[in-house]
């Protein structure tokens, strides 16, 4: 139960990761560091975000699973939309 808060709140640190590494060519540890710095701020927001991304997830697995497929993808844009908007790029 310790674990919980302190991963959830390094998920939030880090969940830029993989749209900054692709973005800025960036190493897997310097696009951890980043995203810690870039997400300063905005966590609760992210997290908001997350509970949206829980919903949609659940609500694609009430479809037979098949909708899992297009919950993934619609969070997955969710994510880069909140990528670009934080890091104020077009």
């Amino acid at each position: 139960l310790l674990l919980i808060v302190p991963g959830v709140f390094l998920a939030l640190a880090w969940s830029f990761a993989l749209p900054i590494a692709i973005d800025r060519n960036l190493g897997p540890i310097a696009a951890l560091g980043e995203s810690f710095r870039l997400t300063e701020g905005h966590r609760l927001s992210l997290l908001v975000l997350w509970l949206a991304f829980l919903g949609i997830t659940l609500l694609g697995l009430c479809a037979c699973g098949v909708g899992v497929v297009v919950s993934a993808a619609v969070t997955q844009l969710a994510l880069v939309w909140a990528y670009c908007r934080v890091s104020g790029t077009a």
